[in-house]
């Protein structure tokens, strides 16, 4: 049950890792030891501590109801201050990083990701070592998946969002190289012209590649407002010229610029890009959108059919909706939300039974106190005020040692913090403090009302 639950719970690229192997048998061997131990240090610890009572004294002592030593009361208190600030750190953790995934999942990707079917194909083989080659089986893919019912458009680029591409040094016309000597770069994508379209990216100036710029030679380029920023802050790249060395020597001109789109995952900054056409630099692998009227997974059999009519050797990679794209990319930040959760609600309630208990204890032990404190005419509020006044005293030690706790966890996930969450957000801070303060007066109240209804005749009978 623990290993599917954590196959539903990883990220994807862990699953493999974490769960191919299995239960490990030395590392169950190794807990059961452990949870083992633990069980006799916390039982032998207590028992020592009773054999030693001295009889006499306790005998003298027992008329008056004393329980306990201070050694132990203090130890108790200790545990449930231990357990408070734990609760506090992990519970700081745990709303900082679903403050985070909250905002992540409000990120803007640059596109339309609903509707969209993705997938990947590679070719390999003796029939597509030329560009020409290429070109001519990208050609009927395009038409024959743009006549499917259901589908709307479809995109074909080298890479889609939400995966790795790669990127090109660049060099711009009528700019001298950068004043620490590093070269121009973007992140290169080849696209074909209703790639925009398709995902829904906007246009923000010039326009978007025509069809028949869609072939070798075109030179034609779009940025994105990334890139365009960086080589030419504050003019129109509309009509500047590009070389990428690693190409030709030819230059290329810029045609329009485009939306960012965060390529790698909604938690990344969009990077600068910029987009050639798909004939230009046909690659050998390609990916394909489709933009479709209803359930994209629907259409699956019919786009492997017709990639199949085409080649029946080239393989459909990795069919999954864009929305799955994004949901894998977030998967990491997603898991810490889950993991810190799980832990601090663990540590909320040990933390609460734990106050709960040495409460009870301490007003079993005061008893006799508090039956005289009433026989005197000590009111009900009175009464639990005395009780409540002593876990509140725990609880705010232990919120206060666990802040400083909070604060160096906090630090440590600041690289997991997304979209402006700071590591010392007050409003998490204060939240968790708030609630474990309303816990605790929560799990003090209850032996607290319980002494109140001690019958002081019976209690001074008794002693």
């Amino acid at each position: 049950m623990g290993i599917q639950f954590l196959k539903t719970t990883l990220p994807p690229v862990l699953v493999d890792f974490v769960t191919r192997q299995g239960i490990d048998l030395r590392l169950l061997g190794f807990t059961l030891v452990l949870s083992i131990s633990t069980g006799l240090l916390f039982g032998i610890l207590p028992a020592l501590r009773a054999s030693r009572v001295d009889l006499s004294g306790t005998l003298k002592e027992g008329g008056r109801g004393s329980g306990g030593s201070a050694g132990s009361h203090r130890v108790l208190r200790l545990l449930v201050v231990s357990e408070i600030a734990l609760s506090v750190i992990l519970l700081v953790g745990a709303g900082l990083m679903i403050n985070s995934f909250v905002r992540l999942q409000q990120v803007d990707p640059g596109f339309q990701s609903d509707g969209l079917l993705t997938l990947h194909t590679t070719l390999r083989g003796a029939r597509y070592e030329s560009d020409s080659q290429r070109r001519a089986f990208y050609r009927d893919l395009l038409d024959r998946t743009e006549r499917l019912p259901g589908v709307e458009s479809v995109a074909a680029a080298n890479v889609l969002p939400m995966n790795w591409g790669e990127s090109v040094r660049l060099e711009v016309d009528g700019q001298p190289a950068r004043a620490d000597g590093e070269p121009y770069s973007a992140e290169f994508r080849s696209v074909c012209p209703g790639y925009f379209k398709a995902l829904g990216i906007p246009l923000k100036r010039g326009r978007y590649f025509l069809p028949e710029e869609d072939r070798e030679g075109s030179r034609r380029l779009l940025v994105n407002e990334a890139l365009a920023q960086r080589l030419w802050p504050g003019q129109d790249p509309i009509g500047k010229l590009l070389t990428v060395p690693e190409w030709n020597a030819a230059a290329y001109e810029v045609v329009g610029v485009v939306g960012d789109v965060k390529h790698f995952g909604l938690n990344r900054e969009a990077s600068p890009t910029l987009y050639v056409p798909f004939m230009e630099q046909p690659a050998t692998a390609v990916s394909l959108a489709l933009r479709t009227q209803g359930d994209p997974l629907s259409l699956l059999p019919s786009v492997r059919e017709t990639v199949r009519a085409l080649d029946p050797d080239i393989p459909v990679i990795r069919p999954r909706t864009m929305a799955e794209a994004i949901s894998e990319s977030v998967a990491m930040n997603r898991f810490g939300m889950l993991f810190l959760s799980m832990l601090s609600v663990v540590a909320l309630l040990f933390s609460s039974f734990g106050i709960y208990g040495i409460m009870a204890y301490s007003v079993s032990q005061r008893t006799h106190e508090i039956g005289i404190r009433i026989a005197l005419s000590a009111q009900v509020r009175d009464v639990i005020t005395l009780v409540l006044r002593q876990g509140i005293m725990l609880t705010l030690i232990g919120v206060l040692i666990g802040m400083g706790g909070a604060l160096l966890l906090a630090r440590a996930l600041n690289s997991l913090l997304t979209n402006g969450v700071s590591p010392t957000d007050p409003t998490t801070f204060l939240g968790t403090a708030l609630l474990l303060i309303g816990v605790s007066l929560l799990a003090c109240y209850l032996p607290a009302r319980r002494s109140a209804r001690v019958d002081p005749i019976i209690t001074l009978r008794t002693e």
